[in-house]
Formats: C-alpha cells, structure tokens, sequence
C-alpha cells in the first residue's frame, strides 16, 4: 500500500505547502482547486466546523491564485504518470 501512495506525495505536499501559506486548511485547497477547474465539489463534513471550512473554500473569499492552480495541476500531472504503469482497472 505505502508504494502504491507513494504516487501521490507532489499532489500531498504541493496542497500542504499552500494550505500552511495561505492559513487554510487542506481541504479547503482541495476543495478551491476543484472548483476552479469548474467542477462542482462535493464534500463530506463530520463537525460544524468543517461545514464552515468547506463553505469558506468555494464562497468565503478564499481563491486560489492561478499559479497556486498551475502548481497542483503540475502535481497531479506527476501523480497520473506515476500511476500509468499500474494495471487500475
């Protein structure tokens, strides 16, 4: 299991690095990023709190800027090749 997740640490450490920058958590980068690439996020919550954070990601004035947005997708570029010589289906 540890090799198989070994794929995705760009796309890990890219959305940490950026949710400590920002002060935001890492779902809400996940969240934001999701949106801004036009798809509507749906997002799981277990405490009011995380139903603010979520809320705050997508209309709470938190945006990621559009380098912040070319980086995680650089990331998940990486992740995708790294996963291409895994039978997945």
């Amino acid at each position: 299991v540890r090799y198989f997740l070994k794929g995705t640490v760009p796309l890990r450490d890219t959305v940490q690095r950026i949710a400590r920058e920002r002060g935001v958590t890492w779902a809400q980068v996940a969240i934001n990023w999701v949106s801004a690439k036009g798809a509507m996020p749906i997002a799981g919550a277990k405490t009011p709190q995380q139903v603010l954070e979520n809320a705050s990601a997508v209309g709470g004035g938190f945006h990621l800027t559009e380098e912040e947005v070319q980086e995680l997708d650089l990331a998940s570029e990486e992740s995708v090749e790294y996963y291409k010589g895994f039978d997945l289906v």
